[in-house]
């Protein structure tokens, strides 16, 4: 019983300390905006990935989506469209499996956010992407949130992104 107490002490503290970090590197996007992006590129970009990708814990992979939709949201204001297909480039395959394919609400619901964030801010860059995100969208709605040990706002993201 201690041992289980420990353990959901400890995933509450590295919850806490996941969405203060993602609280901060949201600050400095929104205050840096583009600016920030080569020392995220140098620092930050391959810890991320590889946080979302599948051999990683659900809270890690929501982690790591959270930063991406971060990106999204503040980072590329100032730049070009080719800077932007990039990112794009990279990131939309994580996002969109983790929406379609991912039973893990957190995880998804980041996902189906990012996706929202994209078609809001890059539309023409989304164009090629518009037919397999509705197809992703569709699944995670159809997966639902029915689940005993997460909550969240993943179906609402899906719609909303739709």
């Amino acid at each position: 019983e201690d041992d289980i107490a420990d353990e959901q002490i400890l995933m509450s503290e590295s919850l806490e300390l996941h969405f203060n970090i993602s609280e901060v590197i949201g600050m400095i996007l929104r205050s840096h905006s583009y600016s920030f992006y080569s020392i995220y590129k140098s620092d930050w970009h391959d810890v991320i990935i590889d946080m979302t990708q599948s051999h990683a814990i659900k809270e890690d992979q929501q982690f790591g989506l959270y930063i991406i939709s971060d990106m999204l949201e503040f980072c590329f204001e100032s730049s070009d469209s080719n800077v932007v297909s990039e990112y794009l480039a990279i990131v939309l395959p994580i996002i969109l499996h983790t929406t379609g394919y991912i039973q893990s609400i957190g995880p998804r619901q980041a996902a189906s956010y990012c996706i929202g964030v994209i078609t809001i801010k890059y539309s023409n860059e989304f164009i090629p992407y518009i037919n397999q995100s509705i197809q992703c969208l569709g699944r995670s709605i159809a997966m639902g949130e029915n689940t005993k040990d997460e909550i969240g706002d993943c179906v609402d993201n899906s719609v909303v992104s739709i």
